[in-house]
């Protein structure tokens, strides 16, 4: 059986480890340190680490994973594969040629749209009508690696991050495991990401909608389909805000996080 090495670390992430826990050999968990959280600003573990803790699944919390200490602790598990879902760090070069048959990540858009951090909160902002999953592999660029599948939801008119957080995060669980098994069968190939419709974090919207609309006449006075195109970019940034569903403690990751890679 493929023994895994798992590295994630908010409420988004859990969904996937449980399923590769039920699916393959999972050997290790990397996640975030513990962090202070709350009035008592006491440090509380991140979601995975909980998670990992219930399965059994030994846990290592690197401040830094290219430290060598972190290197080496990942080398003496004897992993087939890493796997990635809104981690938190990026991965060195050294940690991607570790595992023979590389790392893959679980992104949460329609790669190449959205690389980087907060691509949930992204799609909600630029008011896409559908995002996904997409299971990479991973490269030394960010989140540019070749594709082993992807799976498209639509986003609903009232969708805010929060509830979108939760689909998409059961979403890259169930597409995960058959796209391993594929993967370590030959049966599907990674293909490299088109070269068209590449984004990453927009611009600042505060500042775009800045755009003189506290004018009251004249030439700053904003037409009817001005303020109507302004409502509703404050709508999406309402919608986006929604989150709720990740972890609370300081330096987690929105889903689909750095990660050299979600």
């Amino acid at each position: 059986m493929v023994k895994i090495v798992f590295m994630g670390t908010p409420e988004f992430s859990v969904p996937t480890l449980k399923a590769l826990a039920a699916a393959y050999d999972v050997i290790g968990v990397v996640t975030q340190p513990d962090r202070p959280a709350g009035r008592s600003r006491e440090p509380l573990p991140p979601p995975v680490k909980v998670a990992a803790d219930m399965l059994g699944i030994p846990v290592i919390q690197p401040e830094r994973l290219r430290n060598p200490d972190a290197i080496d602790a990942l080398k003496q598990w004897p992993a087939d594969l890493f796997v990635v879902a809104a981690f938190g760090q990026i991965l060195p070069q050294s940690v991607l040629d570790l595992p023979r048959l590389g790392c893959l990540n679980v992104h949460a858009s329609l790669l190449p749209r959205w690389r980087g951090a907060s691509p949930i909160q992204h799609a909600i902002k630029a008011g896409d009508a559908r995002t996904g999953v997409t299971i990479m592999k991973m490269d030394a660029g960010l989140d540019t690696g070749p594709i082993l599948t992807m799976h498209e939801i639509d986003i609903a008119p009232d969708e805010t991050s929060a509830t979108l957080h939760e689909r998409l995060s059961k979403l890259g669980a169930e597409v995960l495991i058959p796209a391993i098994a594929g993967y370590v069968d030959g049966t599907i190939v990674p293909r490299p990401q088109p070269g068209e419709g590449v984004t990453s974090r927009p611009a600042n919207p505060q500042r775009r909608r800045q755009n003189r609309v506290v004018g009251v006449g004249g030439a700053d006075r904003p037409s009817g389909a001005r303020i109507h195109a302004v409502a509703g970019d404050v709508h999406d940034v309402a919608r986006a805000s929604g989150q709720g569903a990740e972890w609370e403690g300081r330096g987690g990751q929105p889903a689909g996080g750095l990660c050299r890679c979600g």
